[in-house]
């Protein structure tokens, strides 16, 4: 998870990015990307469509093993664009990609100077490790197998703001409820105390005799 977040700042954060390359390549500053340019004064020569081909054969000819291509016309409304070929050796991983631009006029194969221009085999280690950001970010550089648990990692940062919220709640209001219940429970379960009354016997009334003469029997 830590190396996701890393990886990730390297897109976001521009300080942390030179930082990281400077401490990994050794103190050398991380190059500016520029944009390589055609020879705009030898328009003419081919056509853009006759251009990308003969650059296309040059490239497979050199990477016929590679397992993916990538490329892109030159823009016909600027006459400084340039024919971009990019060839991936492994599937589904970027970091050893070959990059090739040519000038779409005269077919000459530019060089950039910055990290990403530089082949994999060639770059010091700040450039293979910034080369391989991308593969570490998403996990491929494991291949599938890395991109599953990047896919996990991923999940369970997603979800800690979420668990930890129902911790915190749990805490605060649970605790609370749990304890008005308990003193609940508690007052009605004990035994109430029992009224304090003094029976009083009542008196029985003395049977009186009667004074009423018997009547003898006849």
């Amino acid at each position: 998870l830590a190396a996701i977040a890393m990886t990730g700042m390297v897109y976001g954060i521009e300080w942390w990015s030179k930082g990281l390359y400077w401490a990994t390549s050794g103190g050398e500053k991380l190059g500016e990307f520029s944009r390589l340019q055609s020879d705009s004064t030898q328009a003419g020569k081919f056509k853009p469509v006759e251009a990308m081909d003969l650059a296309w054969k040059q490239v497979v000819a050199k990477s016929q093993k590679s397992e993916g291509f990538y490329y892109t016309f030159p823009d016909k409304r600027r006459q400084k664009a340039t024919i971009d070929i990019s060839v991936y050796p492994s599937q589904g991983q970027f970091y050893n990609r070959e990059s090739y631009t040519f000038d779409q006029h005269t077919l000459k194969e530019l060089k950039g100077t910055d990290v990403y221009s530089v082949a994999f085999a060639e770059s010091d280690f700040g450039g293979k490790l910034r080369k391989m950001n991308y593969d570490i970010h998403i996990g491929s550089i494991l291949g599938f197998p890395g991109k599953v648990l990047a896919f996990l990692a991923s999940l369970i940062g997603a979800s800690l703001p979420i668990t930890g919220f129902l911790v915190w709640y749990g805490r605060k209001f649970k605790k609370k409820k749990s304890t008005k219940e308990g003193t609940a429970v508690a007052s009605t379960s004990s035994p109430r105390a029992k009224p304090n009354y003094k029976v009083v016997k009542k008196a029985e009334e003395p049977v009186l005799a009667s004074t009423a003469p018997i009547s003898p029997v006849q």
